[in-house]
């Protein structure tokens, strides 16, 4: 039977709070987490059942990093989605430090997993499947974007660049010379090397 648990994390927390609900975290089998903002925190709810806690699951190499988010987030993920999502922790990291808040107050984890995985990222996107907030949408949505949209071009780079090439070796086959060949040409003897005749 499922059990609930609640968790309070505090704007002003030093850490004590994160760490007592990481520890729950690791030692229970969770079934789902949630998060509700508050106007002082987050308030976070936690589905478990009995038993021991079942160990991590591997998910590609990138597994044993999503562990560190939560077993919501990290097990959703496919490897091509944990590198964006990476990439969009490291900004938030930067966009925190830059005023100096904690984390959770530039975006949460929930909702960078869902800007990671949006096909088509934009800041409507953010704001409906992602549920980002006007004010943060406005202040940290172009940053995130920039992320999102720096790592599609990065993708579509060496595609666009194969075609490039494909294009440039497909040359028209020269056209047949009007001249008929010379008598010491034609009287020429033709080697074999390779498959290749060279004359």
């Amino acid at each position: 039977m499922a059990q609930f648990n609640t968790f309070y994390i505090d704007a002003a927390d030093t850490g004590a709070a994160q760490d007592r609900l990481n520890v729950f975290l690791r030692t229970h089998r969770v079934v789902k987490t949630r998060q509700f903002p508050m106007s002082e925190g987050i308030l976070f709810t936690v589905e478990w059942i009995e038993g021991d806690a079942p160990a991590p699951r591997p998910h590609g190499e990138d597994y044993r990093a999503a562990a560190h988010v939560g077993p919501d987030v990290g097990e959703k993920l496919s490897a091509g989605d944990f590198d964006r999502f990476d990439a969009l922790r490291e900004k938030r990291k930067e966009l925190a430090a830059a005023e100096n808040k904690k984390l959770f107050h530039i975006a949460s984890n929930a909702q960078l997993a869902a800007f990671a995985q949006m096909k088509e990222p934009s800041l409507e996107a953010m704001a409906k499947e992602a549920h980002f907030d006007k004010t943060r949408l406005e202040k940290y949505g172009p940053a995130f974007l920039d992320v999102l949209k720096a790592l599609d071009a990065g993708k579509k780079a060496p595609s666009d660049e194969g075609g490039e090439k494909e294009e440039k070796g497909q040359e028209s086959p020269p056209e047949a010379s009007a001249h008929p060949p010379s008598e010491a040409a034609a009287a020429r003897p033709v080697k074999h090397e390779q498959g290749v005749f060279a004359f």
